[in-house]
């Protein structure tokens, strides 16, 4: 799908949340590996693990970028 999306002139691809599972980290990293031509994007909560998770799955990634989400929890 990632390629198709490429193909089609999508310029960020946000692949997944390489924080929440092995899986989606290796997921991530293997849609960076392969799109060359657009931004391939990990999802983080602004916990220093998630960032680092990003980083780890698309740090050898040709333009890799990181959304950042704050994750709201109520005291009820």
């Amino acid at each position: 799908m990632a390629k198709q999306l490429e193909r089609l002139g999508v310029d960020i691809i946000e692949a997944g949340f390489p924080a929440a599972s092995k899986g989606d980290f290796d997921a991530v990293k293997r849609i960076g590996e392969t799109v060359k031509n657009s931004s391939v994007t990990g999802l983080a909560r602004a916990q220093q693990r998630d960032i680092d998770a990003v980083w780890g799955a698309l740090k050898n990634t040709a333009e890799p970028r990181l959304h950042v989400f704050l994750e709201y929890r109520s005291e009820q």
